[in-house]
């Protein structure tokens, strides 16, 4: 055993003639072993760096999709709230106006009310001055019709019979 460990260190040191290596080759393999493990602890520092890049970026975009379902919720009750509005309003104006009509329509009646009643009074002080018109023409008819008595009894509006 100690043998077969002695010859694989001689043929780690030596080259496969049983030559020694010299000393800059193995200095330059040991250094370019060295920039190999660098560049090997850099492309798994940059894989690392490109999990955690990618974990922020899916992070990020499903945030930016959250965020955009919620801005269209609020664009949606938004735009719900303004047709329920304008609808209330619509509403409202239509009310209003229905009862302008009626206040139009009341206003109209009572008018008409109002002229029908002047138009009696007119009409009943109309026959009223008529009526005494007709009273004042009887009593000047009567007054100057002159008057004829044939007798004595008819002249003091006595009547024996």
């Amino acid at each position: 055993e100690v043998i077969d460990q002695n010859r694989k260190q001689s043929n780690v040191i030596t080259s496969p003639n049983n030559e020694l290596i010299q000393k800059s080759i193995t200095q330059s393999l040991n250094g370019e072993i060295q920039n190999f493990n660098a560049i090997l602890d850099q492309t798994v520092s940059k894989l690392n760096d490109a999990e955690w890049c990618l974990g922020v970026m899916v992070e990020k975009k499903k945030k930016h999709d959250e965020l955009k379902v919620k801005e269209e919720a609020a664009r949606k009750k938004c735009e719900e709230e303004a047709k329920k509005k304008a609808e209330e309003a619509k509403k409202a104006e239509e009310i209003k106006k229905a009862e302008e009509a009626k206040k139009v329509e009341e206003a109209k009646k009572a008018e008409e009310a109002k002229k029908a009643e002047e138009a009696k009074k007119a009409e009943e002080a109309k026959k009223a001055e008529e009526a005494k018109k007709a009273e004042e023409a009887a009593k000047k008819a009567e007054e100057a019709a002159p008057q004829k008595f044939d007798n004595f009894d008819d002249f003091i509006g006595f009547d024996i019979n």
